[in-house]
């Protein structure tokens, strides 16, 4: 058999060529789509990355949620505990005739007022008169504070009856905040 090419062999072109060829073919049928699935791979990995670190922060934001919700639930329930109902409003009066003994203070005025619904909530007004020192109306209002129900105080008056008299008069209206949502099933 003879050698197509003689001798020498091949032409350096021929030889460089084929290899070129071979590399262009190898170049765009191999490695660029090879890249280009690499690159949509890379892509689809920076999007779950994403989503993952999205997640993280919203477990975090809504375990933060839920111990707050938590805590929510907690005073709502005790509110639930302490509000008085209907048949625990007639004591009202005397919790704050109590506190008013235990100040030092003397009640000139304690009159329940009719109730106002609002919704889930009532309110039970009691018009209040004391008279007594500036320390024991003081801690009159502060042994008001804490009972266990929610209490305002509203239009607070305080003044003096007479220029001589070292008592003070103190007029407010105490609030107190009732539960109706059992009622309302």
């Amino acid at each position: 058999m003879k050698n197509l090419f003689g001798t020498q062999g091949p032409p350096g072109w021929l030889v460089t060529g084929g290899m070129a060829g071979i590399a262009l073919v190898y170049v765009f049928f191999v490695f660029l789509p090879t890249q280009k699935s690499m690159k949509a791979s890379r892509g689809q990995l920076a999007e779950k990355q994403k989503y993952i670190a999205e997640t993280d922060v919203l477990f975090t934001s809504t375990s933060t949620i839920r111990s707050e919700m938590a805590e929510s639930d907690g005073f709502v329930n005790k509110w639930r505990q302490d509000a008085p109902d209907e048949q625990q409003v007639d004591r009202l009066p005397a919790q704050v005739s109590l506190q008013a003994g235990l100040a030092g203070v003397r009640v000139l005025r304690l009159e329940p007022q009719t109730s106002r619904s609002h919704g889930l909530v009532v309110e039970y007004p009691i018009l209040v008169s004391v008279e007594g020192s500036f320390e024991g109306i003081f801690s009159f209002l502060k042994g008001v504070e804490r009972l266990p129900q929610t209490v305002w105080l509203q239009d607070v008056n305080l003044h003096r009856p007479s220029e001589l008299g070292g008592t003070l008069r103190c007029e407010l209206t105490l609030t107190i905040l009732g539960d109706l949502a059992e009622k309302s099933d």
